[in-house]
């Protein structure tokens, strides 16, 4: 993964309080991190960043869509993103382990790189399965042949579900007149 200098914050020199930094991400920014999460993408990350003497508190913002292949029917969907991340950035020497809330960095440091956590909030900011409200949109985006297919399994299962009902049945009728005495 090559720094992308442009997703620098420079801390050292601000004044206390809040300041705020916008950052566009891309699917070339995405291609230079080995996971394949994300190919195409488009992204509007805010940071807002609330400098106090001895630690920054930073809120990122993510707002923007990326492209998949849909869970369901296979098409390729644009699939919404909105997320709020948020992380403290303390200074230490001392050589401390980073958290999943803290980050430690060098008290000689005067600008912080936010590449990693962009790419790393963006993605866990994913949704779980590749799928978009079809039924809102009426079902536009979605491909058509794969559905009817779906369709035409969904109505086999029920038949079969059916026939093993009246299987089922003949089996405890034919029971209810043997007589044990």
């Amino acid at each position: 993964m090559k720094r992308h200098n442009t997703f620098n914050i420079p801390f050292k020199n601000a004044r206390l309080g809040i300041h705020e930094y916008k950052f566009q991400v891309d699917s070339i920014f995405f291609k230079d991190y080995e996971s394949k999460t994300i190919e195409k993408g488009n992204f509007d990350i805010v940071v807002v960043m609330d400098k106090k003497e001895s630690m920054l508190d930073l809120e990122f913002q993510i707002e923007g869509a990326y492209e998949a292949p849909c869970d369901r029917c296979l098409a390729d969907i644009s699939i919404p993103v909105v997320s709020k991340q948020r992380i403290l950035v303390k200074f230490d020497d001392f050589g401390k382990e980073d958290t999943d809330e803290v980050i430690y960095i060098g008290t000689d440091e005067t600008n912080l790189n936010v590449a990693d956590l962009i790419y790393e909030f963006v993605s866990i900011s994913l949704p779980m399965s590749n799928t978009i409200d079809c039924e809102s949109n009426n079902f536009k985006y979605c491909d058509e042949k794969v559905l009817d297919y779906y369709e035409e399994l969904e109505e086999q299962a029920e038949q079969i579900e059916e026939e093993e009902k009246e299987e089922s049945s003949k089996i405890w009728d034919a029971l209810k007149d043997i007589k044990l005495n």
